[in-house]
């Protein structure tokens, strides 16, 4: 069957979720729970899910382009390992929908591949070249959960026992240094920062209350049937809360809640300052993977 070329429509939600669980093998199984976390959160609409491309085999889905982030210039191409013909066609269409613009006006791209995938060497002819280095990491299946103590006063607890969306939001609005009071539920708010909105399977998430009954840290996880994988996204603290070990106990609940469901990798991508402190805990890196960039598109 010849392989043909569309744009996504609502129905594609949960046939991309199918085809990212297809790709997903080993340790290297994170996208699909990953994607279901993004579908939850209110900013996914930033993400032109209009735009994403499509390549389909006698209706399969074999490869997809879509943004990496809410804002335009890097992307992510997905694509099933037995259809490498189409890979030029995916960097192109990449190119000519997705480029980003620097402070100087010129159109760039950042693709990021996973270093075993076909991708990396389509993208070197093409006049890509080897940027940063990917940051997830997992929980080694095998790898025990250590018990982390935590001041008297504090008590670690499901979100399902204690959830309010009030303490939920004030927390991740202080952790993430927003500027002025937390939001109402109702209130028109910049969708990246609507953490507290999400869909989470309150059973998995965990949080830390602290003395005054606030929330100090908070871990929301995502867990997939399918892959057995499970990811972590946010992971947060009050400012006035860090260096007491909440973070740590919080998220290594979560991973024994997932644990006991099913999971068996455990995933988060930390920016950059938190990574040291995730391999402390006991995170390895996986999926390894780069950015790869090409600069001065033309078009």
């Amino acid at each position: 069957m010849e392989v043909h070329f569309r744009l996504f429509n609502e129905g594609d939600i949960d046939r991309i979720g199918k085809f990212l669980g297809r790709l997903s093998v080993g340790q290297d199984n994170e996208r699909k729970v990953i994607w279901d976390c993004l579908l939850e959160h209110p900013c996914f609409e930033m993400f032109h899910p209009e735009k994403i491309g499509i390549w389909e085999n006698d209706f399969e889905i074999v490869g997809i382009v879509r943004l990496e982030s809410p804002w335009y210039g890097g992307i992510f191409a997905d694509i099933d390992p037995e259809y490498s013909e189409i890979c030029r066609d995916m960097i192109d269409y990449a190119e000519k929908t997705f480029s980003g613009k620097d402070d100087d006006g010129n159109k760039y791209l950042n693709v990021f591949a996973r270093d075993n995938d076909i991708l990396p060497s389509i993208l070197t002819e093409n006049g890509y070249c080897l940027g940063k280095e990917g940051r997830m990491l997992f929980y080694p299946p095998l790898l025990s959960l250590k018990e982390i103590k935590i001041p008297e006063d504090f008590q670690i607890k499901s979100l399902r026992d204690v959830y309010s969306f009030e303490k939920l939001n004030a927390l991740l609005w202080k952790a993430f240094e927003y500027e002025g009071a937390p939001p109402s539920y109702d209130d028109e708010v910049y969708l990246p920062r609507k953490h507290a909105w999400l869909g989470y399977n309150k059973d998995i998430c965990t949080v830390v209350i602290a003395p005054d009954q606030s929330y100090a840290s908070f871990c929301g996880i995502w867990y997939d049937q399918d892959t057995r994988a499970a990811f972590i996204e946010p992971l947060a603290t009050a400012p006035g809360y860090r260096k007491l070990g909440l973070a740590s106990a919080c998220i290594l609940e979560s991973i024994r809640k997932c644990r006991e469901i099913g999971a068996v990798n455990v995933f988060v991508e930390p920016d950059e300052e938190a990574f040291e402190w995730y391999t402390r805990i006991g995170f390895k890196k996986t999926c390894y993977s780069h950015c790869w960039v090409k600069r001065n598109l033309q078009g």
